[in-house]
């Protein structure tokens, strides 16, 4: 009950600020979509704007998103709270009668919500605008596709053929409801638990927020190349893979929203992944938080930075 109330109380914040600051919200929406688009515009310009490259935008436009989620929700948990104890906020959220964890769950499920709506209309508006661009174009020449270096030579060396098996497609979303909303549900979990883990250490050890931020921008450049080609790796490299709990998350989203599985992304090995990622990463990560927590209150030491 106590969560819902301050879930309330977050939504009506937001929204104030959010209709207080209409101007700077919608100016940093198109701000993004101009700044992607133009980003992965240069992109396809060393592979050439050929037909069946907005796939590959596209891809790689997903990935760099979910890596950005994944970089944003950890955040939250390590120098978000790190600059919410140095200005004082954290002591005063830590007052609250419904205690840390609660508020840090009702900040991050609005937070998660908003980021979803907003990503979606730039990508949205990225995979409309790549694909019309492409629709009449010819296919790359070999020369081309050869100069081209995409992630170690994901794009190989064949005639005006993407080999990888993630790049398949024409850039459109396929924005099935029911996997869509069970995938985004369950990576919410995952990276709250792994948050969680993480604002734990940075509530008695300082200096992880800092050793947290290398790992964060590994999670971008991991959601930005993961596919289901993982399972040609060697066992040792799917395993760690499988523990850090953005990659299971991205290939399945690639595979629903890209490929249009459906359905059957739910009978895929790294569904089954992304499910043992919540079950073991959120019991893990609210201990881990909890027992910090006490432990930081125990030393007179919370929010004192």
């Amino acid at each position: 009950m106590g969560f819902f109330l301050v879930l309330k109380a977050e939504v009506v914040r937001t929204m104030i600020i959010s209709r207080r600051y209409w101007f700077a919200t919608m100016t940093a929406l198109i701000v993004a979509c101009i700044m992607f688009t133009g980003f992965f515009y240069g992109f396809l310009a060393n592979v050439g704007l050929g037909a069946g490259m907005a796939g590959v935008a596209i891809d790689k436009a997903l990935g760099l998103i979910i890596g950005i989620f994944a970089f944003s929700m950890v955040g939250m948990f390590s120098t978000g709270l790190a600059g919410m104890a140095r200005s004082g906020e954290l002591e005063q959220v830590y007052m609250s009668p419904h205690g840390l964890i609660t508020n840090f769950m009702a900040r991050s499920t609005v937070s998660t919500v908003l980021s979803i709506v907003t990503w979606t209309l730039i990508l949205s508006f990225m995979s409309a605008s790549f694909t019309r661009a492409t629709k009449d174009a010819p296919p790359p020449t070999s020369d081309t596709v050869q100069a081209a270096t995409i992630d170690g030579g994901a794009v190989a060396a064949q005639t005006g053929e993407v080999a990888d098996r993630s790049m398949k497609g024409d850039g459109t979303l396929h924005a099935d409801p029911l996997p869509v909303s069970v995938l985004f549900f369950l990576t919410y979990f995952s990276m709250t638990g792994f948050g969680f883990m993480i604002g734990g250490l940075v509530l008695v050890f300082k200096q992880v927020g800092q050793i947290a931020v290398l790992l964060r921008f590994a999670m971008i450049a991991i959601a930005w190349t993961a596919s289901d080609a993982l399972y040609d790796q060697h066992t040792i490299v799917q395993w760690i893979a499988h523990i850090i709990p953005v990659t299971d998350a991205a290939i399945c989203l690639k595979l629903v929203l890209l490929r249009g599985i459906g359905n059957d992304v739910f009978t895929h090995t790294s569904f089954y992944c992304l499910i043992a990622n919540v079950a073991i990463w959120t019991p893990i990560g609210l201990a881990c938080f909890k027992a910090m927590e006490n432990w930081a209150r125990s030393k007179g030491t919370l929010g004192a930075f």
